[in-house]
């Protein structure tokens, strides 16, 4: 993925410097092997909730930053947090259930 010289110039200084750090250390619980949804304003994931669209988001985000060479240890979560969500989401029809 390319982006633009004057949208790289404003995002990855913002993207590379912090929320990517923030992201790696606070969003994937290693005990639930999922991502999570929310943080307060400290960084800390707050709440329960798992829904299968977010963790689709955050694996799609993870593949993303490291195509782009900004998180290239990311791709290890993700790949645990989809195996996850085929193991406890996906129906025999092929749909997927909204929460986990």
């Amino acid at each position: 993925m390319e982006l633009h010289s004057k949208e790289a110039g404003i995002y990855l200084p913002l993207l590379r410097d912090h929320v990517i750090p923030l992201w790696l250390k606070n969003t994937f619980n290693t005990s639930a092997g999922l991502f999570a949804e929310n943080l307060d304003l400290q960084g800390n994931s707050v709440g329960e909730e798992r829904r299968s669209m977010v963790q689709a988001r955050q694996i799609y985000c993870s593949y993303i930053l490291k195509e782009m060479g900004l998180a290239q240890d990311l791709h290890v979560n993700a790949l645990r947090a989809a195996a996850i969500c085929a193991e406890r989401c996906q129906q025999p029809s092929g749909a997927y259930v909204q929460s986990i």
